[in-house]
């Protein structure tokens, strides 16, 4: 349902859930906060953005998986 700690952290580059949101916040991803005070993002508004992505200028039915890359 919501992505890993460690899937957070591989795609905001951050480990601390502050900086999490941060980055979150400056990209425009929704995301939650829960009790425990770590960020939630829906795996599914993750796989949608990554996959809907294209460079600009660009259009195509394919996913774009460069921006796979930049998470690694």
């Amino acid at each position: 349902m919501f992505l890993s700690d460690k899937e957070l952290m591989e795609l905001t580059g951050y480990k601390r859930p502050g900086e999490q949101r941060r980055w979150l916040a400056s990209h425009n991803w929704p995301f939650e906060i829960a009790a425990n005070g770590y960020n939630r993002v829906l795996r599914e508004e993750a796989r949608n953005r990554l996959l809907s992505r294209h460079p600009r200028g660009e259009s195509s039915s394919e996913p774009n998986l460069a921006i796979l890359r930049e998470l690694f």
